[in-house]
């Protein structure tokens, strides 16, 4: 966290202000005479994905000190992971069905070497761990008569995680430790929203598409004649199509895909001589016009939200030196939280180069946490448990600004903002008398750039920054005095990618 002052902050506010009255104004003054996004409707379809990654990384560094020319200390660390990750993700669209659906596996393998050596100590650390962990996720939108909608949105997250290592400590090449550790981490998280709304909100990126190409073409002289809205909303549907198509050889679904355009464009007539010109312009749209995605739309829903949590934690710990340092404790922690959501979304293509994207949501509901801890070395206990609910209500708004010049480049400019409220409650530790819980007021939020600027196919710059700022009002257990916390937060990242080849 960083501090300013009242004088920096004030800067800092009317150039992020100044930022979005900027795209705003120019959203709003946006010509209106060129083709109309938010006229296309993709037609049905569905499309797959099965991916495999696989992950290797590993580390070494280490420190010499020299106290009045003397050696006093040394530290090795060595480092070493693998992973191997797959994921299965398919998008359908339909007239009576919108929605995703994600699956992904996940599996590591880490271990971890560290050493520190000084005048009267010697340290040695063997660490290794492995994890696995499966994940499902998806929305599922049913589309009874016209834009009525029931909404299901499962998320489901199983992580299984196990760590090992020894140490061994000396003091005055005494040894004072030598002990093994053993970690059981499983863990499960499960949201399941149930939602009724009305709306739509389509993906119109193929049609954007579609006016790149023929832009493209026209500048290069390849199109027999001008285009017109139909000629856009005709290739758009193609293209979808196109892109929806799976291949497993890519080199058979380029040419595939260059085949079908060509064809599509030369049953509207568009096309004239086809020349050098004409195949580079096609490929080059074809390829690097997708950059950005843009969407048309109103969405309204609302119902339950229910979530579910419940992490195990076992650890053991032998000692090689005295069998009466030996320990073992295992813990639990149980979450449950059940409220009503309410969520609002509007996607507004307000012209071929500015997008207007508002997303919205309100909740509140009830929120029960509950841990536990056992005792197995080295003096056995009972299960000792604690107890918390409380009341929780949130409001999340975000507002975003796109500015998309070309098919290389684009601005994205925002603001959000988040309040929880934190109301009645309870807790109730283990063999301690219940006590309510303080109500509190917490505020988070701020504006946020983004660019991506396509300097040359050679030459790529990304830059984010953003501010954030933090708000918190606690009650004191009395009901008179409140406590404040806040703070400021400022970061930029930018990168420049540079290709030899």
């Amino acid at each position: 966290m960083h501090t300013y002052s009242k004088k920096h902050l004030m800067k800092i506010r009317i150039i992020f202000s100044s930022i979005i009255a900027v795209f705003i104004a120019a959203s709003v003054k946006a010509q209106t005479t060129e083709f109309n996004l938010s006229a296309y409707t993709p037609p049905e379809y569905v499309y797959r994905s099965l991916d495999f990654s696989y992950y290797l990384s590993g580390s070494s560094n280490g420190d010499v000190t020299f106290r009045d020319g003397v050696k006093n200390g040394k530290n090795a660390i060595k480092y070493f992971s693998t992973s191997l990750q797959s994921g299965y993700k398919q998008y359908s669209n339909s007239r009576r069905y919108q929605g995703s659906t994600g699956l992904n596996l996940y599996a590591g393998f880490s271990i971890n070497k560290d050493d520190r050596f000084g005048a009267a100590y010697d340290n040695k650390h063997r660490q290794s761990g492995n994890s696995v962990k499966l994940s499902y996720s998806g929305q599922n939108r049913f589309y009874r008569n016209g834009k009525a909608f029931f909404e299901v949105d499962p998320d489901v997250g199983l992580i299984h995680q196990s760590i090992a290592y020894s140490d061994k400590n000396y003091q005055n090449d005494s040894l004072v430790n030598d002990s093994k550790t053993y970690k059981w981490e499983p863990s499960v998280n499960i949201k399941m929203p149930l939602l009724a709304g009305y709306g739509r909100i389509e993906d119109i990126t193929d049609a954007r598409h579609a006016v790149y190409i023929l832009e493209g073409l026209r500048q290069t002289g390849s199109l027999k004649r001008g285009y017109n809205d139909a000629d856009i909303l005709s290739l758009a549907a193609g293209i979808t199509k196109i892109r929806n198509k799976r291949f497993f050889d890519s080199r058979h679904q380029r040419i595939y895909e260059l085949k079908t355009l060509d064809s599509l464009l030369q049953s509207y007539g568009l096309t004239g001589d086809k020349d050098a010109a004409y195949f580079t312009a096609l490929n080059d749209e074809w390829l690097y016009s997708m950059n950005t995605y843009r969407y048309s739309g109103i969405r309204f829903s609302g119902g339950i939200d229910p979530q579910y949590s419940l992490y195990h934690y076992l650890k053991e710990i032998t000692s090689n030196l005295a069998a009466v340092d030996d320990q073992k404790r295992w813990d639990e922690s149980l979450y449950r939280y059940i409220g009503l959501k309410a969520g609002f979304k509007h996607e507004k293509p307000i012209s071929l180069k500015w997008q207007s994207s508002l997303d919205c949501s309100i909740g509140y509901g009830i929120e029960y946490a509950m841990t536990s801890f056992k005792n197995l070395l080295p003096d056995p206990s009972g299960i000792r448990k604690s107890t918390q609910k409380q009341q929780r209500g949130n409001i999340l708004i975000g507002y975003q600004a796109g500015f998309y010049p070309n098919s290389r480049t684009w601005l994205q400019a925002g603001i959000d903002a988040q309040v929880l409220y934190y109301g009645n409650g309870t807790t109730k530790p283990y063999a301690t008398a219940e006590s309510d819980l303080p109500h509190s007021l917490i505020f988070a939020g701020g504006p946020d750039v983004s660019l991506y600027y396509y300097i040359s196919p050679r030459l790529r710059l990304s830059v984010n920054c953003g501010f954030d700022y933090y708000r918190k009002w606690v009650e004191s257990y009395n009901g008179e005095a409140r406590s404040v916390d806040r703070s400021w937060d400022w970061g930029i990242n930018s990168t420049v990618t540079y290709s030899l080849f």
